[in-house]
């Protein structure tokens, strides 16, 4: 009797064979919701409408700058470094946190700089806040004095004690 031992079967399972017309429907359909989705975030039905600043931006041309850089935009495509670029020229902000209310709503939250004392050199008086950025346009009546001998310039405050004196005041 000549019995052999079946071969093991080298053949891979084949997959199921899908239709033609199933992947040209299947990718239509994925077109035209991508396509639907880039004209929606873009259209006036999310464009924004309100706009909602809080936690700061004293300064009413910060305010002014935020207000007109978020109605350029729409509630599903703003762009957050935008709006930080539009207050970037206003020392008082420290930065900004954005969120969205659908359909026509942007909410900014300002991190606003505080002063903490006034440089004074000669007849010369700046705002100072806690991290040393000069806050040239903040008025600096009720201020601590912290006394130097030069005014400061640039942005920031370069001298470490006048920094540190800055720093113990906030």
């Amino acid at each position: 009797m000549n019995v052999r031992a079946a071969a093991p079967s080298l053949r891979r399972p084949s997959l199921p064979r899908v239709p033609l017309r199933a992947m040209l429907a299947a990718t239509i359909m994925l077109g035209a919701l991508a396509g639907g989705w880039t004209w929606l975030r873009d259209s006036s039905l999310v464009a924004v409408d309100r706009v909602v600043i809080s936690g700061g931006a004293s300064a009413p041309a910060a305010r002014s700058a935020l207000q007109g850089a978020a109605r350029e935009m729409t509630t599903l495509n703003y762009d957050p470094a935008a709006l930080r670029a539009s207050v970037a020229r206003y020392s008082i902000v420290r930065g900004i946190e954005v969120s969205r209310d659908l359909p026509h709503t942007l909410r900014i939250v300002v991190d606003e700089r505080r002063a903490v004392g006034a440089i004074v050199a000669g007849g010369t008086r700046v705002a100072v806040a806690d991290d040393g950025v000069l806050l040239r346009d903040t008025t600096t009546g009720s201020l601590a004095v912290i006394p130097v001998r030069v005014p400061p310039g640039g942005a920031r405050v370069a001298d470490p004690r006048t920094r540190a004196r800055g720093a113990l005041l906030a």
